[in-house]
Protein backbone atom coordinates (compact mmCIF):
# COMPACT_ATOMS: atom_id res chain seq x y z
CA UNK A 1 0.00 0.00 0.00
CA UNK A 2 1.62 3.24 -1.12
CA UNK A 3 1.14 6.28 1.03
CA UNK A 4 0.31 9.45 -0.80
CA UNK A 5 0.34 11.71 2.23
CA UNK A 6 3.33 14.01 2.55
CA UNK A 7 4.23 15.06 6.06
CA UNK A 8 6.03 18.28 6.77
CA UNK A 9 7.22 19.59 10.10
CA UNK A 10 5.60 22.94 9.31
CA UNK A 11 2.29 21.13 9.90
CA UNK A 12 3.31 20.88 13.55
CA UNK A 13 3.82 23.59 16.12
CA UNK A 14 6.19 24.04 19.03
CA UNK A 15 3.17 23.16 21.17
CA UNK A 16 3.05 19.75 19.44
CA UNK A 17 6.77 19.37 20.13
CA UNK A 18 6.27 20.37 23.76
CA UNK A 19 3.47 17.83 24.13
CA UNK A 20 5.75 15.13 22.72
CA UNK A 21 8.56 16.12 25.09
CA UNK A 22 6.15 15.88 28.03
CA UNK A 23 5.02 12.43 26.86
CA UNK A 24 8.67 11.31 26.61
CA UNK A 25 9.44 12.83 30.03
CA UNK A 26 6.66 10.87 31.68
CA UNK A 27 7.77 7.67 29.92
CA UNK A 28 11.43 8.16 30.87
CA UNK A 29 10.54 9.14 34.42
CA UNK A 30 8.96 5.70 34.88
CA UNK A 31 12.36 4.07 34.17
CA UNK A 32 14.11 5.99 36.95
CA UNK A 33 17.29 8.00 36.98
CA UNK A 34 20.89 7.18 36.01
CA UNK A 35 19.99 6.00 32.51
CA UNK A 36 21.92 6.36 29.26
CA UNK A 37 20.95 9.04 26.74
CA UNK A 38 17.87 8.08 24.75
CA UNK A 39 16.65 9.14 21.32
CA UNK A 40 13.04 9.28 20.13
CA UNK A 41 11.82 9.79 16.56
CA UNK A 42 8.65 11.87 16.13
CA UNK A 43 6.24 10.44 13.58
CA UNK A 44 2.86 11.90 12.62
CA UNK A 45 0.20 10.03 14.56
CA UNK A 46 -2.01 10.04 11.47
CA UNK A 47 0.70 8.11 9.58
CA UNK A 48 0.82 5.44 12.27
CA UNK A 49 -2.97 5.22 12.27
CA UNK A 50 -2.93 4.85 8.47
CA UNK A 51 -0.32 2.08 8.53
CA UNK A 52 -1.78 0.23 11.55
CA UNK A 53 -5.36 1.22 12.43
CA UNK A 54 -5.28 -1.03 15.51
CA UNK A 55 -2.98 1.53 17.13
CA UNK A 56 -5.43 4.42 16.93
CA UNK A 57 -6.99 3.80 20.36
CA UNK A 58 -3.50 3.92 21.95
CA UNK A 59 -2.47 7.07 20.09
CA UNK A 60 -5.51 9.19 20.92
CA UNK A 61 -5.48 12.49 19.05
CA UNK A 62 -1.83 13.43 19.53
CA UNK A 63 -0.32 15.18 16.54
CA UNK A 64 3.04 13.44 16.90
CA UNK A 65 3.95 10.08 18.36
CA UNK A 66 7.40 9.55 19.92
CA UNK A 67 9.04 6.24 19.00
CA UNK A 68 11.96 5.09 21.14
CA UNK A 69 15.08 4.32 19.12
CA UNK A 70 17.86 1.79 19.65
CA UNK A 71 20.68 2.74 22.02
CA UNK A 72 22.92 5.46 20.57
CA UNK A 73 26.25 3.80 21.28
CA UNK A 74 27.32 0.89 23.47
CA UNK A 75 29.82 2.87 25.53
CA UNK A 76 28.28 6.34 25.32
CA UNK A 77 28.76 6.71 29.08
CA UNK A 78 32.52 6.59 28.55
CA UNK A 79 32.43 9.25 25.82
CA UNK A 80 29.96 11.94 26.98
CA UNK A 81 31.81 14.63 25.03
CA UNK A 82 31.16 12.70 21.80
CA UNK A 83 27.36 12.68 22.25
CA UNK A 84 26.80 15.71 20.01
CA UNK A 85 28.97 14.20 17.29
CA UNK A 86 27.21 10.84 17.55
CA UNK A 87 23.78 12.46 17.41
CA UNK A 88 24.61 14.73 14.47
CA UNK A 89 25.61 11.65 12.44
CA UNK A 90 22.08 10.22 12.57
CA UNK A 91 19.78 10.47 9.54
CA UNK A 92 16.03 10.01 9.39
CA UNK A 93 13.57 8.79 6.74
CA UNK A 94 11.05 11.30 5.42
CA UNK A 95 8.30 9.95 7.71
CA UNK A 96 10.19 11.26 10.76
CA UNK A 97 9.29 14.93 11.27
CA UNK A 98 11.16 15.50 14.52
CA UNK A 99 13.42 14.00 17.17
CA UNK A 100 13.92 14.20 20.92
CA UNK A 101 17.10 13.43 22.83
CA UNK A 102 17.01 12.80 26.58
CA UNK A 103 20.16 12.88 28.67
CA UNK A 104 21.03 13.21 32.31
CA UNK A 105 23.20 16.19 33.18
CA UNK A 106 24.55 17.96 36.26
CA UNK A 107 23.40 21.53 36.85
CA UNK A 108 25.10 24.10 39.03
CA UNK A 109 23.70 27.33 40.46
CA UNK A 110 24.55 30.66 38.83
CA UNK A 111 28.04 31.83 39.77
CA UNK A 112 29.49 28.34 40.18
CA UNK A 113 32.92 27.62 38.68
CA UNK A 114 32.38 27.64 34.90
CA UNK A 115 35.39 25.37 34.31
CA UNK A 116 33.55 22.40 35.81
CA UNK A 117 31.33 22.21 32.72
CA UNK A 118 34.12 20.32 31.00
CA UNK A 119 34.43 17.85 33.90
CA UNK A 120 31.12 16.31 35.08
CA UNK A 121 32.89 14.43 37.89
CA UNK A 122 34.20 17.71 39.28
CA UNK A 123 30.77 19.30 38.88
CA UNK A 124 29.16 16.48 40.90
CA UNK A 125 31.53 17.19 43.77
CA UNK A 126 30.12 20.69 44.12
CA UNK A 127 27.67 20.50 47.07
CA UNK A 128 25.24 22.76 45.18
CA UNK A 129 25.12 20.49 42.11
CA UNK A 130 21.91 18.79 41.16
CA UNK A 131 21.13 15.98 38.71
CA UNK A 132 18.70 16.85 35.96
CA UNK A 133 17.38 15.51 32.69
CA UNK A 134 17.65 17.61 29.58
CA UNK A 135 14.99 17.00 26.94
CA UNK A 136 15.99 18.53 23.60
CA UNK A 137 13.64 18.28 20.65
CA UNK A 138 13.57 19.63 17.12
CA UNK A 139 11.23 19.54 14.18
CA UNK A 140 12.51 18.85 10.66
CA UNK A 141 12.19 22.55 9.78
CA UNK A 142 14.69 23.49 12.54
CA UNK A 143 12.39 24.79 15.26
CA UNK A 144 13.46 23.41 18.61
CA UNK A 145 12.77 23.32 22.31
CA UNK A 146 14.76 22.18 25.36
CA UNK A 147 13.21 21.53 28.75
CA UNK A 148 14.79 20.57 32.06
CA UNK A 149 13.62 18.18 34.78
CA UNK A 150 15.41 18.53 38.13
CA UNK A 151 15.94 15.39 40.17
CA UNK A 152 14.28 15.57 43.54
CA UNK A 153 16.03 14.03 46.55
CA UNK A 154 15.03 10.41 47.20
CA UNK A 155 11.71 10.29 48.96
CA UNK A 156 10.88 13.92 48.18
CA UNK A 157 7.75 14.70 46.24
CA UNK A 158 8.26 16.94 43.23
CA UNK A 159 6.10 20.05 43.06
CA UNK A 160 2.87 19.29 41.23
CA UNK A 161 3.13 20.79 37.75
CA UNK A 162 0.07 22.27 36.10
CA UNK A 163 0.14 19.75 33.23
CA UNK A 164 1.37 16.21 33.73
CA UNK A 165 3.20 14.69 36.65
CA UNK A 166 6.75 15.71 35.67
CA UNK A 167 7.81 19.30 36.25
CA UNK A 168 9.62 20.66 33.19
CA UNK A 169 11.46 23.97 33.27
CA UNK A 170 12.54 26.22 30.41
CA UNK A 171 15.51 28.61 30.35
CA UNK A 172 16.85 30.80 27.60
CA UNK A 173 19.73 29.11 25.75
CA UNK A 174 19.08 25.76 27.41
CA UNK A 175 20.50 22.85 25.41
CA UNK A 176 21.58 24.99 22.45
CA UNK A 177 24.44 22.66 21.44
CA UNK A 178 22.24 19.58 21.55
CA UNK A 179 19.53 21.34 19.54
CA UNK A 180 22.16 22.10 16.87
CA UNK A 181 23.25 18.43 16.84
CA UNK A 182 19.62 17.34 16.44
CA UNK A 183 19.07 19.85 13.62
CA UNK A 184 22.05 18.31 11.81
CA UNK A 185 20.22 14.96 11.74
CA UNK A 186 17.67 16.47 9.37
CA UNK A 187 20.22 18.25 7.16
CA UNK A 188 21.96 15.07 6.00
CA UNK A 189 20.66 13.13 3.02
CA UNK A 190 19.50 9.67 4.18
CA UNK A 191 21.09 8.25 1.01
CA UNK A 192 24.61 9.32 2.07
Amino acid sequence: MAMSTQFHSTSYSLANLGTSIREVAEFVDDTGWDQRPEMFALVPTSLLAETDPSLIHDLDSAGLTPIEQAALHEDIDQHPDALGEIVSGITWPDSVVGAILVRQIVVLPPGADADVDADPTRARRNPASQDARLYSGVLRDGRGLSLLQLRTPDGAVAPSPVQGRVELLQYEGLGAEMLDALRATFEADPED
